[in-house]
């Protein structure tokens, strides 16, 4: 919703409880009816009155106008096509996306937790990451890991297109006194230009391996983003 119209439902509510506590008043016989219109009655009828009551009415006709033709809107949700044909169409969701990007990160053990965002865009997706993991691991080697896993991953398991992969690491826990090593970890080599992906590719970095069976996958063909009505569901 709008912020202009929560705003003026907001202004309608209060006009309503305002005569809804005046005719309780009257009812209960706090006030009668003919003191309420002798109130009325003396008020000052200078311009600075005639103008705010001008402007009271024209708020009012406004909001009602307005109340009067809002219709509520149908929830919609982003999702990418994976397949159109004469037999019908096929969506994912982003939300489903994101759960397998997710999955994807987390079966790395260095990686404590994570935070998700999918942009959908007319030819795939882009991922954004944010990856909260312990100091002194190979931080590189870790997000390159996660990177390449990530694209086939997501276009072997949704269809969809990987456009663009951005990750940023942050540490788990800040060194500080209390927590500080004892020792510093081992240095490893200088990382070797990384091999294409095969059947099983087993993905190392630091002094952690982790061993990932990926089948091989067609190219995904480009997904256009399609507002879909969210008649299913449900990651910003």
């Amino acid at each position: 919703m709008k912020f202009i119209d929560r705003l003026l439902l907001l202004l309608a509510g209060l006009v309503f409880i305002a005569f809804a506590g005046l005719f309780a008043v009257v009812v209960i016989g706090v006030v009668s009816i003919e003191q309420i219109t002798a109130v009325i009655q003396s008020t000052p009828r200078g311009w600075l009155t005639v103008v705010i009551m001008s402007a009271l009415v024209c708020l009012l006709l406004f909001v009602g106008i307005k109340l009067l033709f809002m219709r509520p809107r149908k929830d919609k949700i982003q999702s990418c096509l994976i397949n159109n044909d004469e037999d019908g169409e096929i969506f994912i969701s982003v939300s489903a996306i994101d759960n397998i990007v997710k999955m994807a990160i987390l079966s790395f053990p260095d990686v404590k937790n994570l935070k998700v965002r999918i942009k959908a865009t007319r030819t795939g997706v882009v991922v954004f990451g944010k990856i909260f993991a312990p100091v002194g691991i190979n931080t590189p080697e870790l997000l390159t890991s996660i990177k390449s896993l990530v694209k086939q991953f997501v276009e072997e398991k949704s269809g969809i297109c990987v456009d663009q992969i951005r990750l940023v690491c942050v540490e788990a826990a800040p060194i500080t006194v209390s927590n500080r090593p004892t020792e510093l970890p081992p240095v490893s080599k200088k990382a070797q230009p990384e091999a294409e992906a095969t059947a099983e590719a087993e993905v190392i970095y630091g002094s952690n391996e982790v061993t990932i069976k990926v089948e091989d996958a067609a190219p995904a063909a480009a997904a256009p983003i399609v507002e879909q009505d969210d008649t299913d569901i449900l990651l910003g």
